[in-house]
């Protein structure tokens, strides 16, 4: 009578043991499907956020350009605006239709105190002068888990200077 009691416990742990491991590989199968979709996620932030700025100069979308630049600084050598104090000079850049520009550019996806710095090339003309390529910095900070917002333009080229702060 004690063997088969024996044998009931030990089949009876066997199972538990079993049940344990089970939860424990879906919990961690779990976990790693959700935090590689967060790094995959991660590192298309950078390219996605510069591809919002693109599609809405290309489109002459003021509010798409809104949304992606609403809080940002724009920065030219020494000079700094706020792009809401810049708006009306692209704003009205958009509506004459005076410029062709097309981006490309990416990160390392390192956040550095939750921003990450983009390195972008920019290529286009404004009115009859073309601006080849151009080098531009666009800072996306990490503003939530999944949220992110363009803080900062940075460029020593003419070319987004004209776009910012010039009515051509």
């Amino acid at each position: 009578m004690s063997r088969g009691c024996d044998y009931c416990m030990r089949k009876k742990s066997n199972t538990l043991t079993i049940a344990i491991i089970a939860v424990a590989v879906t919990i961690i199968i779990y976990l790693g499907i959700h935090i590689f979709k967060y790094i995959c996620f991660i590192s298309t932030a950078d390219t996605e956020y510069v591809g919002k700025i693109e599609s809405a100069l290309e489109s002459y979308d003021i509010d798409a350009l809104d949304e992606c630049l609403k809080n940002a600084e724009i920065c030219f050598g020494d000079r700094s605006e706020l792009y809401t104090d810049c708006r009306e000079n692209i704003e009205w850049n958009m509506g004459k239709r005076n410029y062709t520009i097309s981006m490309y550019g990416g990160g390392d996806n390192i956040f550095r105190n939750g921003i990450q710095e983009i390195s972008v090339q920019v290529y286009g003309r404004v009115l009859d002068k073309d601006y080849g390529e151009s080098s531009m910095k666009v800072y996306l900070k990490m503003t939530g888990a999944h949220e992110f917002e363009i803080v900062r333009l940075e460029s020593g080229d003419e070319i987004l200077e004209r776009l910012f702060c010039a009515k051509n």
